[in-house]
């Protein structure tokens, strides 16, 4: 169970593992980073559900039906800057919360992709993280953190690549201890 921010748009330690040339790890939401891409609005109440974030030039489907919480509410925490882009107040989770990774699909190809994310915060202790950006089917990069934090940890996952990047993959990498699993 993990909320992420639906803006498409740090800390703990973190690697990138590019694949193929030219995939490049943004760390964090600087102005170059911010004035290339466009945020995502998330509709609806809390507890509303979606297998869809759009605006006029992107949509983005997601694998399973997700649903809204807000930040502070019906949402435990979100991070702040300079890990994200502000202290936003809507956030993403699935809709079934023992899924542990969530895929987004996007309505056209981008070479820079980014959200920001954090693990439940009813969880115990930091969990791994990772974004695995597509080309179709073929793997173009990841960026991972070792330990993201569920309370108020919320970091960015974001990266340009010379490969137009079709579908990305958000997973926590929850251990089996663990009581729940979510441009």
């Amino acid at each position: 169970f993990f909320g992420f921010l639906a803006p498409i748009i740090g800390f703990f330690a973190f690697s990138v593992a590019p694949l193929q040339a030219g995939f490049v790890q943004i760390p964090q939401p600087n102005a170059a980073y911010t004035s290339s891409t466009t945020l995502l609005p998330i509709p609806g109440n809390d507890f509303d559900t979606t297998l869809t974030l759009s605006d006029a030039n992107l949509t983005v489907t997601f694998s399973t039906l997700m649903e809204v919480f807000t930040a502070e509410t019906t949402w435990s925490s979100w991070g702040s800057p300079p890990a994200t882009e502000g202290n936003m107040t809507k956030v993403l989770s699935p809709f079934d919360f023992t899924l542990t990774s969530v895929t987004m699909t996007f309505s056209k190809p981008l070479t820079t992709f980014g959200l920001e994310a954090e693990p439940d915060g009813f969880t115990q202790g930091s969990f791994p993280m990772r974004l695995d950006f597509f080309n179709g089917v073929t793997p173009i990069g990841t960026v991972s953190y070792s330990a993201v934090d569920p309370i108020g940890g919320a970091v960015l996952f974001a990266a340009t690549s010379m490969t137009p990047i079709t579908s990305a993959t958000i997973t926590v990498e929850y251990v089996a201890a663990a009581r729940h699993l979510p441009q």
